[in-house]
């Protein structure tokens, strides 16, 4: 039986709830458990192989029996109580269920073993009860260890246990954890301090950079009666904030609990194996009992029982279940050598039926971070251009902010120069809000250096906003890019122009999509003028985490299969509710925990990529499905008839199960090996995913 896993439940072929809030520890088996009954019943089939080949004395055949049923019991003990206990809880529900199809069997051939060993007649079916409770073991454990991943990346960024510095009545500090906070206390934010409150700045100014949950680049400047929201965090200043959410009630909650929910959902393949149950496991199980009755009357209750476990034994869906994981397996490694790495294998089941893909902007269709589009120096300034350039350098190398790393490029050309002894930043001092100031020393001069918001030349006199002037205007701007002002000893120096950079090849991998039928979307938090690179079907922007979760539901209130790309906190919501989700390598914790894949590579082309194959995958599954069932149809009638020996019974099953293997294996390694185009994996993607790893477990 194979695993599928999903974002609704855990995965497991046998259809087990993980309970109203997510899996629960301890549900999954230990590797060990696996590993030792995988061993277990390794050794059970090859020694009741060989004690079925060959003659034994009595005594020395039953002893081995004794050690084969000790065996089964042992992997039971170490897989099978979960699957009891699902048994179980379908039969309180009058439910039957693949926990209980399984179970059924194991027992059916423990007992028909113990029925031979009395009798002296008929073979032992030890080795297949231990193989269906390994089987069932591993597909439960995939399923909620990946299950798991996402719902503790979410506790873990909501966690309410931080300490905060809070001002009490008579405007003291005092220390308390955040989970103590009410809306209208004010807490004390920091440089580098995360807010763990919704709220209002009450005093101070600063930079706040809240990139994970708006999805801006740059880090904003706050000031007294701005708001700010949980999950962002003070760059360069102190803040007062008055809370106006605390935990529970705050943005980046609402965000967790649409990943919590989102994972409650039933797939569609779950339903569908929920109405293959309803007519399947009864209609085996009552030919089951009819085959038993049949020939007990006609023969003898020993030939009744023999005939009834050859329809279990060839009716037990193991081709059914080999259908799905080799095809998803396969897909994977594909999906792999190009830069993306699957959580889990459901998501290519629903991968094949996208129809409408939605892309986050900052950080999914641009760079991560932003980059140095232009310099332009003051020709008349008494600083030569490669010297401005390593001052600048020096000085953005003392903070770690989106905007200095791109100004450390500058001098790229000169890297081997950077910072020379001669060159030594003396002082620093941020400037909340604006930028930075320094003072660094060369070789016979000292230079005082003010780099920032061109507000620092506000400052200075009307001849040097005149000259700032000028120099924006022989600068490249686009509409939203940032202009940062180097002012040298009072004068206005330079220009430097930072702006989003666009992934490379962008344009040819949403030209892809748009010839494989999907509509391409983009929802941003940004403006909608940082847009315009991108040729999509629609755009919006000015979103919030909520907005952007709710309109990804309303496209699939139309009859959308909806694949959302993102990168961020402020993209969780929409991933989780999404049909399937693709988080970027390098961003937020949580988007990572939601995402069922990850992408690594650079080339957008690797999405659609990974769409069609993911339609290929589910071309071979669908022709595989259609064998697997006119395969039990006919071994059950054929079982049923008398005509089948169960340990035929038993080959059949595997002989299946080898034919959709070689069937799947065939179709997608002959895809494999001969790729269209020029979307092969590069090494630098090759390298990418070295970095982001192999595919997970799940």
């Amino acid at each position: 039986m194979g695993a599928c896993c999903n974002r609704a439940d855990n995965g497991s072929p046998a259809d087990i709830s993980a309970g109203p809030d997510g899996p629960d520890r301890g549900e999954e088996p230990a590797i060990w458990k696996i590993g030792a009954g995988l061993l277990l019943a390794g050794n059970t089939m090859t020694v009741g192989l060989a004690i079925s080949s060959v003659e034994a004395a009595d005594n020395i055949t039953l002893f081995i029996y004794i050690v084969l049923f000790a065996s089964v019991v042992i992997v039971f003990e170490l897989l099978g109580w979960p699957l009891a206990k699902g048994a179980w809880q379908g039969l309180k529900r009058w439910r039957i269920n693949f926990d209980m199809f399984f179970l059924i069997a194991v027992v059916a051939a423990v007992g028909a073993s113990m029925v031979s060993i009395a009798t002296g007649a008929g073979a032992v079916y030890f080795e297949v009860a231990a193989i269906l409770l390994v089987i069932h073991g591993i597909g439960r454990r995939v399923g909620t260890v990946n299950q798991r991943r996402a719902v503790d990346a979410a506790r873990c960024f909501a966690a309410d246990d931080t300490l905060v510095r809070r001002r009490d009545d008579n405007g003291r500090l005092e220390t308390v954890a955040s989970s103590r906070l009410e809306v209208g206390d004010r807490i004390v934010v920091g440089p580098g301090d995360r807010i763990v409150v919704d709220g209002t700045v009450h005093r101070g100014v600063a930079l706040v950079r809240d990139t994970e949950i708006t999805g801006e680049t740059f880090a904003t400047a706050r000031r007294s009666g701005d708001g700010v929201f949980a999950g962002s965090y003070s760059v360069d200043g102190t803040l007062e904030i008055e809370a106006t959410a605390t935990a529970g009630s705050r943005v980046i909650d609402e965000v967790v609990d649409s990943v919590h929910h989102a994972w409650k959902r039933p797939s569609r393949w779950q339903r569908q194996a929920r109405k293959t149950i309803r007519w399947f496991v009864p209609l085996v199980l009552m030919t089951t009992a009819v085959t038993f009755a049949a020939w007990t009357v006609a023969v003898d209750w020993t030939t009744g029982l023999f005939y009834a476990l050859a329809v279990l034994l060839v009716a037990c869906p193991c081709a059914l279940g080999f259908a799905v994981p080799l095809a998803v397996w396969m897909t994977m490694g594909k999906w792999a050598a190009r830069g993306m790495v699957p959580a889990h294998g459901q998501c290519v089941e629903t991968m094949s039926r996208v129809d409408t893909v939605v892309f986050d902007k900052t950080g999914t269709l641009t760079e991560p971070a932003p980059g140095l589009v232009d310099f332009v120096i003051d020709d008349d300034g008494d600083v030569k251009e490669p010297l401005l350039r390593r001052l600048v350098v020096a000085v953005e190398e003392q903070i770690d902010h989106p905007v200095a790393r791109a100004l450390q490029t500058l001098d790229s050309d000169l890297c081997s120069k950077r910072c020379e002894p001669e060159m030594m930043v003396e002082s620093t001092r941020l400037i909340a809000g604006l930028g930075i100031e320094a003072t660094v020393r060369t070789v016979g001069a000292t230079y005082r250096l003010r780099i920032g918001s061109t507000e620092l030349v506000d400052e200075l006199d009307d001849r040097e906003f005149w000259r700032l002037e000028r120099l924006k205007r022989r600068a490249i701007v686009a509409s939203c890019a940032r202009v940062v002002a180097v002012v040298v000893d009072d004068r206005i120096a330079a220009v430097a122009v930072v702006d989003e950079q666009v992934r490379r090849r962008v344009q040819r991998g949403l030209e892809r999509l748009d010839e494989m039928g999907l509509e391409v979307g983009l929802m941003t938090g940004d403006a909608v003028e940082r847009t315009e690179p991108f040729d999509v079907d629609w755009v919006h922007a000015r979103m919030t985490p909520v907005q952007k979760r709710d309109q990804v539901r309303r496209l699939q209130q139309q009859g959308r299969t909806v694949l959302f790309v993102g990168d961020g906190v402020n993209d969780a919501a929409a991933m989780a509710t999404a049909d399937v989700a693709i988080d970027v390598d390098g961003g937020a914790q949580l988007a990572a925990g939601v995402g069922d894949l990850r992408w690594c590579g650079e080339h957008l082309e690797a999405i659609p990529d990974a769409i069609d194959a993911a339609r290929q995958a589910f071309s071979v599954v669908r022709f595989n499905l259609g064998f697997a069932t006119v395969y039990n149809v006919v071994g059950i009638a054929v079982a049923a008839a008398g005509l089948l020996h169960p340990v035929v019974a038993a080959v059949l099953m595997m002989s299946s199960s080898l034919f959709v293997t070689w069937t799947t294996t065939g179709s997608l390694e002959t895809q494999r090996q001969a790729p269209t185009g020029d979307h092969s994996p590069t090494g630098g993607d090759l390298e990418l995913l070295d970095r982001c790893g192999a595919p997970d477990s799940g």
